[in-house]
């Protein structure tokens, strides 16, 4: 077994820019963030970057499932986050630690479902659901998640013309001419349903000729 795919050192150019836009989108985030204090939050991104520019036409990288599940996590992670430091639900627990254990698993639980029924699977959104629970994130930590994803997001939509899945790129050159060549099949197929044969059309114009004198 290879320690070191073919394909990279075929393509290593594509691999070293790849990676490379993926270092630079994720260092623009950590000059605005606090290293030190939301680091579940930078190694959610930084999933989410190995995701977006590595395997940029897999499912989970799509605007839907990036903006869509980091939503849901910040939007569960905030309401479980508030339940937990509520006073009637201090009693059902030991410690306030406690609380916030059994609500940041619950957070991550009700996010994998909701990206699961509505289509939105992303994982490292599901971590920011526990880091919201167990870090108490405020409104300018949600903001700069939101805005970093949407970077992202606009990142990989603006380069998607050239940014291709690292993982398989000699089978996506394959498929590719594949497809090709299915299209052009298929279109010949039709043109040869389109066009008449020579011997009907001149038999049609007999026809014609034939009602035309009646």
């Amino acid at each position: 077994m290879k320690s070191i795919d073919k394909n990279a050192k075929r393509n290593i150019a594509r691999y070293i820019f790849q990676c490379g836009i993926a270092t630079a989108a994720i260092l623009l985030i950590l000059i605005f963030l606090d290293v030190l204090t939301h680091t579940a939050i930078i190694a959610a991104l930084g999933a989410t970057a190995f995701i977006v520019f590595t395997m940029p036409r897999a499912y989970s990288s799509g605007p839907r499932p990036l903006i869509g599940g980091y939503l849901i996590g910040i939007i569960v992670g905030c309401g479980c986050s508030l339940l937990s430091t509520l006073r009637f639900m201090l009693p059902f627990f030991i410690t306030r630690i406690t609380s916030y254990t059994v609500f940041g698993a619950l957070a991550v639980g009700i996010a994998i479902f909701l990206m699961a029924v509505t289509n939105t699977e992303h994982a490292p959104a599901a971590g920011i659901s526990l880091e919201l629970v167990l870090n108490d994130g405020d409104y300018s930590t949600v903001l700069f998640i939101f805005t970093a994803v949407l970077f992202m997001t606009g990142l990989r939509r603006l380069l998607g013309s050239i940014l291709i899945d690292l993982r398989d790129i000699c089978g996506q050159i394959r498929r590719g001419n594949m497809f090709f060549v299915v299209v052009v099949q298929k279109s010949i197929y039709r043109m040869k349903l389109i066009v008449k044969p020579p011997s009907l059309e001149r038999d049609s114009k007999r026809r014609l000729k034939t009602c035309a004198a009646l």
